[in-house]
């Protein structure tokens, strides 16, 4: 059985933080969301959308350490030899 790792909030300093997830959520995911290891963040995406979500205050915040480039990394194009 999976471990759910709850972080603490910065704004409440709770330890109910729970990563957000976005997208349409699958029935493993809608469970997690019920059982309060996770939080479903909808279906609209921005560049600066928050990673984390508070279960007791509600505070939502971006972990800097996710912090994505904006733009992928381009690939090497394969060599002929």
């Amino acid at each position: 059985m999976t471990r759910i790792c709850k972080t603490i909030c910065p704004q409440c300093r709770e330890r109910q933080g729970v990563d957000i997830a976005y997208g349409m959520p699958g029935i493993e995911l809608a469970e997690m969301a019920e059982r309060g290891e996770a939080w479903l963040g909808g279906c609209c995406l921005t560049d600066d959308m928050p990673d984390r979500h508070c279960l007791a205050c509600s505070h939502e915040w971006r972990i800097k350490r996710r912090q994505y480039p904006r733009t992928p990394p381009l690939l090497p194009e394969p060599t002929a030899g």
